[in-house]
């Protein structure tokens, strides 16, 4: 049966958006309000978002649907222009460190006295209070920081930087749904409000419960979370195999695998059979793993993994994941009737996604729509 797209909701249509924003985190946070029906505003600075030069194809992916409106906010002229934007808008996002956009006269209490239902959402990096609210701040500094590399993971304790801006990402995300949860109170009340979003608060969010559940000790292979078979290893021809047999039935699969392979039979021992016995000697079982691991090539093991119930996948390059199988079924990628690539919203209602969004404005393509004269 064909997807109901009808049956799509697109809560937020009739809600007009302002972004302020550059770059990644308020881009990625108002591409999640424009896949439910939100009409966003890309309020651009002269010369435009920076990632429109750093990064095109990210600039288009995470701006597709918007529309574009250059305004030089140091001008009274545009400044004024904004305010009447704000007027008949119900978000403004802003990306810039506290106290920024009021030193360019637009102040909570301007913006709510050009528009008391207006919701404003405030991105930065450590959010308006506390000894860091003026500190400038990016994703890996953050992520440091936030104890994301305190949160033990592998018995070898190495810190490696994670190869996505998770909390450019995480703070998005977090973003979007504050908005919302404001914009329908706004709309209930009468009453905006004004939505203090930051990097740090929002990636410690994912952090601390680790953290507080991770007594400080010093051998990482003392926590639970930390198991030798839930690690990356290698195989004989340098590719990796990313191991995660948390419960015995894929432990199980995946001796099954393993059997004709060099240290197969070393790993059926019996000690290893349960959760609690892979973990009582962690780093001899780690080793044992990557003894039979690397006797065979990607290729061998995947041909072997895909006949068995168990939970170990090869590591992907970035042409294999789009050529994935599950990816293509899911219609993860696909294309615009112009040829763009587009990304379809995570997740699906009744069969269906959001539809595609339209592709990413020029720059200040929108003036005359936006400002009739």
């Amino acid at each position: 049966m064909a997807p109901d797209f009808a049956s799509v909701p697109q809560p937020l249509a009739g809600c007009r958006v302002l972004d302020l924003s550059t770059l990644l985190p308020g881009p990625w946070t108002t591409s999640q309000l424009a896949a439910f029906g939100a009409e966003v505003i890309k309020i651009e600075a002269p010369g435009g978002d920076p990632l429109r030069s750093m990064n095109a194809a990210m600039f288009e992916l995470l701006n597709r649907g918007k529309q574009s409106l250059v305004l030089d906010l140091r001008q009274p002229a545009d400044r004024d222009a904004l305010l009447t934007l704000v007027a008949g808008a119900d978000v403004l996002v802003e990306g810039m460190r506290p106290g920024a956009l009021a030193r360019q006269g637009l102040d909570l209490a301007t913006l709510h006295a050009a528009n008391p239902r207006l919701v404003v959402c405030s991105l930065s990096a450590f959010g308006w209070s506390g000894p860091y609210r003026d500190h400038g701040g990016h994703d890996l500094g953050l992520l440091a920081l936030s104890g994301y590399f305190a949160v033990p993971s592998q018995l070898d304790g190495a810190a490696t930087r994670p190869h996505l801006r998770l909390a450019d990402l995480i703070a998005g995300q977090t973003a979007a749904l504050a908005i919302t949860m404001a914009w329908l109170q706004a709309k209930a009340s009468g009453r905006g409000s004004h939505v203090d979003a930051c990097l740090f608060d929002a990636t410690c969010a994912w952090t601390l419960p680790m953290l507080l559940a991770s007594p400080p000790v010093d051998d990482a292979a003392a926590l639970p979370q930390v198991m030798a078979d839930s690690a990356l290893y290698r195989t004989a021809d340098d590719r990796r195999l990313a191991v995660a047999t948390l419960e015995d039935k894929f432990w199980r699969g995946f001796l099954e695998a393993a059997a004709e392979a060099d240290g197969g039979a070393e790993l059926t021992a019996q000690r290893w059979a349960t959760r609690r016995g892979r973990d009582a000697d962690k780093p001899a079982l780690a080793a044992a793993l990557a003894r039979c691991i690397g006797s065979r090539p990607l290729a061998w093991w995947q041909q072997r993994l895909r006949t068995v119930d168990s939970t170990v996948e090869p590591v992907y390059g970035r042409d294999e994941t789009l050529a994935d199988p599950q990816v293509l079924a899911r219609g993860l990628v696909g294309r615009d009737a112009a040829g763009g690539l587009t990304l379809r919203h995570a997740v699906l209602f009744d069969g269906a996604a959001p539809p595609a969004l339209a592709p990413a404005p020029a720059l200040d393509q929108h003036r005359t729509a936006l400002m009739p004269s």
